[in-house]
């Protein structure tokens, strides 16, 4: 799945074509296409039966916190701090998939990210559009996103962001 988003083809099961321009050897030594099919079918990432109703997230959260996690074990050692949002393609059926007129990827999840000024990911937060929980603030929205992404950071005095 990573490697599709360098080599992208139109479909995946071309990653194990015969033809000399399609097939790509280093997918098809890996798996069979079958194999590869039938994990991505039932790949689970949450109990469906503990889902909270209120995230629209909920399925990929536990995923996205552990991506956050392993993004933080480091600790955030930059001096320079840059919060900006970071569209994900996507183009499927979902209710928090957002379309932003004149970028270059205008549709997909944008994800509100705290990074280094040199592009290194810290933290990550999905929005989910206007039914997000949060508490009505005199920062408004962009503020209070940047005071959500800053509860991660220990000492923000020490950091320009």
């Amino acid at each position: 799945m990573i490697l599709s988003g360098y080599h992208t083809l139109p479909r995946i099961p071309m990653y194990w074509s015969s033809d000399e321009d399609k097939g790509v050897n280093i997918v098809q030594k890996c798996m069979s296409r079958n194999k590869f099919q039938n994990i991505k079918r039932n790949l689970h990432l949450s109990d469906n039966s503990l889902l909270d109703k209120n995230d629209k997230f909920a399925k990929v959260r536990p995923f996205l916190n552990m991506l956050n996690d392993k993004n933080l074990q480091f600790g955030i050692f930059s001096f320079n701090l840059s919060i900006h949002e970071q569209m994900i393609p996507y183009f499927g059926r979902h209710s928090c998939k957002m379309f932003i007129k004149g970028k270059p990827v205008r549709f997909g999840f944008k994800l509100w990210c705290l990074c280094s000024s040199d592009g290194y990911l810290f933290y990550s937060l999905p929005y989910g559009g206007a039914s997000m929980k949060n508490e009505k603030s005199s920062l408004g929205m962009g503020g209070q996103v940047v005071r959500d992404l800053l509860t991660t950071v220990k000492n923000s005095y020490s950091h320009q962001i």
